[in-house]
């Protein structure tokens, strides 16, 4: 349908926060009682079986939600998180070798495999916590050859699996006193790396109920890891708001009594969960973040405009800041010129110098090479921005500054041609200039040659193909590792973005002009290279909160395709072409920049890891869906990631920072500058070392 039957009606009285207004003037986040009560966590242990609840080695069905395991101990549970479905399985470990040449070995050991609306579960059982080496023989203790590296105990959320493979039966299996045995497997493939696989086996004659018990398992797990993303965060968002409104309700009854303190810190907590009220990052609207840069001295030469007024760009936030000589109905004739209507417009700038970013789409220039008057003007405005005058060394008079204002393309020179053909393409900058006589500006085109999304996603694939633990004992790894790496091309994909942020950070600081970035329809490449340059040249997105707003700006406002690219959905053929990593690669930039600039950031890696983990999790609605609009449809339903940040702020604060503002931060884009992160890439890979002697858990964020 027409702009005005899609959005029109959403966009009216739709504010530009994304998340709900802060709590009312007079009692801040730091005000009363209530700053130091504790919150209700969102994260329990259930001790005692509910009424009807099972939990046998069957899978459960019709018995209703399990309320602990076989070995009678608690389950972890999210609000609104319910298990359905168990099943007594062996999982599949790699372990190492104390002695020798420090191999990885399987080894398996025994539990339960629980299925919830949440998560993967698998549950060692204590009694049965025997491992087997090589030849099949249990080790009676932990200091045999074998042992496992990490804890026994595993779990993922559902919607962290990327595909599961289940085989219908395999060999079977003898088992004590030579009686036959069955067996049927899974694999689960998860977003992270992480590959587990799980046998249940029954006698022969139970065969027809192992199917049966392995189906529904499979069932359950289909029906939470491939249904629609919101489902599960809808409802720990609903349970949530339950616990709110319940502790509001005890904040008013015990209202004047002993009690009212710690009732009213609850609910504010809550309140904090939710990122309604957060107490270390306060609001993160994008238009205080504008209002921050200078945006009101500097309101005769830009503006903010309402999509419900112009209905401009589906894919676009409600409010956009243009050039003020642009009138509107020119704003709507550049919006048709650019791929997806994502016209240019700017989003950050310098009021002192007129220096600033823009971000837009591909031009539709076509093989006829088509031109748009309108689009042309907007960025000829855009440069405008940056005119000023300059004394003149001979003379002593002040005259008008030349300028170059300078287009980034982040993809390579052959790509736009092939676009080209599909009547796309880029800019013919011999039109992007000043017309006047005087020539204050002129434009310069530059490529970055930046990878599309195929090629970040399969070097995605490949790089955790080679951080398994037998990565390096397959065929073709005579290379050795650091061949790999190289061949991977991930940290290729790194130094490429890291060299383009260069140039833009470059023309933003040194000389002073304006840049405008786009790829092909300016969701991916685009706001990887607009949030890295930001990084570099404002400290406020270096602190924790000014993350949170870069991130809510350039990747959840302008429309990445989160549930695209992470794979929301359910795995087709199709949603696997659009499957790619983006965001990751970008945390991945950020972390070498905090790497090579250990002081000049509020936030450490933990931070990084967490944002990783809940971007495949969907626990909240931050990373959900494809754009502002359909992300608005369940905002309120659902929760805020940075709530959960906010409880966690010590957590995720960097103890040696130290504010720098003497400039900007330029990395080194150098190969033997750019390492790879350990702490996410080898977060699950036993063979690392140095090794642990003792069995860990490696740190993951899901609850």
């Amino acid at each position: 349908g027409s702009w005005p039957s899609r959005a029109a009606s959403f966009f009216t009285g739709v504010s530009q926060s994304t998340h709900p207004a802060p709590a009312p003037a007079g009692r801040g986040p730091h005000d009363g009682p209530e700053a130091a009560a504790s919150p209700p966590p969102a994260y329990h242990e259930v001790a005692e079986p509910r009424p009807g609840g099972s939990a046998g080695s069957g899978a459960g069905s019709g018995a209703g939600p399990l309320a602990a395991a076989l070995d009678g101990s608690p389950l972890p549970l999210l609000l609104g998180e319910v298990y359905e479905v168990g099943l007594r399985v062996q999982m599949e470990v790699d372990g190492r070798d104390r002695l020798g040449d420090a191999a990885v070995h399987r080894s398996w050991v025994h539990g339960q495999l629980l299925v919830s609306n949440f998560r993967v579960l698998f549950r060692c059982l204590p009694a049965t916590q025997a491992a087997t080496g090589r030849g099949g023989a249990p080790f009676s203790s932990c200091e045999g050859l074998a042992v496992p590296c990490f804890s026994r105990d595993w779990r993922v959320p559902v919607r962290s699996v990327e595909r599961l493979e289940s085989s219908r039966a395999l060999s079977d299996m003898l088992g004590p006193g030579g009686a036959m045995r069955v067996a049927r497997a899974v694999t689960f493939h998860c977003k992270d790396g992480q590959q587990r696989r799980f046998t249940a086996t029954r006698p022969h004659s139970e065969e027809e109920a192992l199917a049966d018990d392995f189906t529904s398992l499979v069932r359950k797990f289909e029906k939470w890891a491939f249904g629609p993303e919101e489902a599960f965060a809808r409802l720990h968002g609903k349970a949530t708001n339950l616990a709110l409104n319940q502790a509001q309700a005890q904040a008013q009854a015990a209202e004047g009594g002993a009690g009212g303190a710690l009732a009213v810190g609850s609910a504010v907590g809550s309140l904090a969960s939710q990122g309604r009220l957060l107490r270390h990052l306060g609001g993160l609207s994008v238009a205080e973040d504008l209002a921050r840069m200078g945006l009101g001295s500097y309101g005769h030469k830009l503006r903010l405009v309402r999509q419900s007024d112009l209905n401009l760009c589906l894919s676009y936030p409600l409010e956009l800041l243009v050039p003020a000589a642009v009138p509107n109905k020119e704003l709507v004739a550049a919006a048709k010129y650019r791929s997806k209507q994502r016209l240019p417009v700017v989003t950050w700038f310098d009021p002192r110098t007129g220096a600033h970013l823009a971000r837009a789409s591909q031009p539709l220039v076509g093989m006829n090479s088509k031109r748009c008057l309108e689009d042309e003007k907007l960025v000829r405005e855009l440069a405008a921005l940056t005119f000023r005058d300059e004394l003149d060394e001979l003379s002593g008079d002040l005259v008008p500054k030349k300028c170059v204002y300078y287009i980034v393309d982040a993809r390579s020179k052959v790509a736009t041609r092939g676009n080209q053909l599909l009547g796309k393409g880029v800019e013919q900058v011999k039109y992007y200039r000043d017309p006047g006589e005087a020539g204050r500006y002129m434009s310069e085109l530059h490529f970055m040659s930046i990878g599309n999304i195929h090629a970040v996603r399969e070097a995605f694939d490949a790089m955790h193909a080679l951080c398994r633990p037998t990565a390096l004992d397959a065929p073709g790894a005579s290379k050795g590792w650091l061949g790999l790496v190289d061949s991977a091309g991930w940290l290729g994909h790194v130094s490429a973005i890291l060299k383009a942020n260069n140039f833009v950070v470059g023309a933003i600081t040194r000389e002073k002009c304006g840049v405008l970035i786009h790829c092909s329809d300016g969701w991916d490449r685009t706001p990887t290279l607009c949030c890295l340059a930001q990084l570099c040249i404002d400290p406020h997105y270096r602190t924790l909160k000014g993350l949170a707003v870069l991130v809510e700006k350039e990747w959840l406002s302008y429309g990445h395709k989160f549930s695209d690219r992470c794979g929301h959905g359910s795995p087709t053929a199709q949603q696997s072409e659009e499957r790619a990593p983006v965001f990751v690669l970008w945390l991945d930039c950020v972390w070498q920049l905090a790497r090579q600039f250990p002081t000049c950031f509020e936030f450490n890696e933990d931070l990084l890891l967490a944002l990783l983990d809940h971007l495949f999790s969907c626990r909240f609605g931050t990373f959900l869906s494809n754009s502002f609009i359909e992300r608005k449809r369940h905002e309120e339903k659902t929760l805020s990631i940075w709530g959960w940040v906010d409880q966690r702020f010590d957590e995720f604060t960097n103890p040696r920072y130290e504010k720098y503002t003497e400039g900007p931060v330029v990395p080194s884009a150098q190969s033997k500058n750019i390492a790879i992160w350990e702490g996410y890439w080898q977060r699950f890979d036993v063979s690392r070392l140095p090794m642990n002697p003792h069995s860990q858990e490696p740190k993951t964020y899901y609850d």
